[in-house]
């Protein structure tokens, strides 16, 4: 590892890692500090830590993983940046406040967990899950898959596009969320807080049961060309706009409770009607 970072600390197993005042239990083999540096083409079987306020630069890590558990984990300090370029890491603990996170050309990664004011960018990429439960800032995908789950609680903005994921998981959003042309099992979002704002545009919603679109106490809703051809639609409690159009499913269209009656440009095709949504 000297040839690989000269600049690097690297420390036996048994010590704690410290990441902006919050210690985490080292691994059992060594850990390497990577700030304002660039590894390219090598493998990493240690976990390697990014300072606070740093940058890290992984190019084509790991080249000879076959899978996520191949490549080795990554801890992002807080306001520190970490870009991964192709090559692949077993998870991203990017949980200290303002880190970010930029995933592309390919890379591969396992669970990335966010914090506080966090910023994760995945392009072209392939990640495992993403949970983040403390309030991010932002998440953008853009041509993605997510294996498992995108789960996101009391976050700021998202934004995907032709992203492929299992289960959309979204509760108290304060920002406004997008979901274009992204297909999902399912997706669930409730409780947002207001201003915030959904919108589905042009996805496809694959799963099965009565309701694989289920939008419960929104503030603001847009459901628009959406496919569901297993399933339905459940839209309750909106307190502000809801707009629900051309949207084409298997199930049942159901609507209730929402403060203002929803409306809609062009017709929506579903097996029922019931609710608010009965004339849509």
């Amino acid at each position: 590892m000297k040839s690989l970072l000269k600049a690097a600390s690297t420390f036996v197993a048994g010590a704690a890692v410290v990441v902006s005042g919050v210690a985490f239990a080292a691994p059992a083999h060594a850990t390497t500090f990577c700030a304002n540096q660039t590894i390219s083409q090598r493998e990493i079987s240690e976990q390697l830590v990014v300072p606070k306020g740093t940058t890290c630069r992984l190019v084509k890590v790991n080249p000879r993983a076959t899978s996520t558990y191949g490549g080795n984990d990554v801890l992002v300090g807080a306001g520190a940046t970490l870009i991964l370029e192709g090559g692949t890491v077993h998870g991203v603990d990017m949980r200290a406040a303002n880190s970010q996170v930029i995933v592309k050309n390919g890379a591969r990664t396992g669970i990335v967990t966010m914090g506080r004011g966090t910023t994760l960018d995945a392009s072209d990429s392939s990640l495992t899950s993403i949970h983040s439960y403390a309030g991010h800032r932002m998440i953008r995908i853009n041509n993605t898959d997510i294996r498992w789950h995108l789960q996101a609680r009391k976050g700021g903005t998202i934004t995907t596009s032709h992203m492929r994921v299992g289960n959309v998981g979204l509760e108290a959003m304060g920002g406004t969320t997008t979901l274009a042309r992204t297909t999902a099992r399912s997706v669930k979002y409730t409780d947002a807080r207001d201003r915030a704002r959904l919108e589905m545009r042009r996805s496809t919603i694959t799963g099965y049961g009565p309701t694989a679109v289920d939008v419960n106490r929104a503030y603001r809703a847009i459901l628009i060309e959406n496919r569901v051809p297993h399933s339905g639609i459940r839209v309750d409690g909106t307190r502000a706009t809801l707009q629900i159009s051309g949207n084409r499913m298997s199930g049942v269209l159901s609507c209730a409770g929402n403060w203002i009656a929803p409306k809609r440009v062009a017709v929506n095709y579903a097996v029922d009607k019931t609710g608010q949504c009965r004339g849509l």
